[in-house]
């Protein structure tokens, strides 16, 4: 399954999601990716694939109907497939297990193309909220992401776990 997060709504912590994957493992290149870069999509090359576990798909940009449906078919053969063929430019092909999940962030509402009852996407209600808890959560966010270590994460996470945390 993939997620996808889309809003209208700018600075709402959608590429601050996709930061707290990558630097939960380790802010490695190597396995988490995090890029506006769809070439792999649109071309035979997609040697940076290889090895990956996440790619987080960042402002997906709204492009020619065609060639977006084209691009999410593509896409669903990356979700779906047990394996997948990985060619580098000047390389043969190489088919190789298929470990990555998605994450697809969008500011253009209806910009994906999903077919009615699609198991491949789980898109959960992407909702501005301006309030303290929510300005808190990102200072504690912007902490996490800064830290230099899963200690400080975990402190953090419970530090605002605890002090928000409502008994009702």
């Amino acid at each position: 399954t993939t997620i996808i997060l889309q809003s209208t709504a700018q600075g709402i912590g959608k590429t601050a999601f996709s930061n707290v994957l990558q630097w939960l493992f380790d802010n490695s290149n190597k396995f988490v990716e995090v890029s506006s870069n769809y070439t792999w999509l649109q071309s035979q090359f997609n040697g940076n694939l290889k090895n990956k576990v996440l790619m987080c798909c960042e402002e997906l940009p709204k492009d020619t109907r065609n060639s977006w449906i084209n691009s999410f078919n593509r896409l669903k053969d990356f979700i779906t497939n047990d394996n997948i063929s990985i060619e580098c430019k000047g390389k043969d092909a190489i088919t190789c297990p298929n470990d990555i999940d998605f994450v697809i962030t969008t500011n253009n509402i209806g910009g994906v193309p999903l077919e009615e009852n699609n198991r491949r996407y789980f898109i959960p209600t992407v909702i501005s909220i301006k309030d303290d808890k929510i300005d808190k959560l990102t200072r504690y966010i912007y902490k996490i992401i800064t830290s230099s270590n899963k200690k400080e994460y975990f402190r953090c996470l419970y530090a605002y776990c605890k002090d928000n945390y409502n008994e009702s």
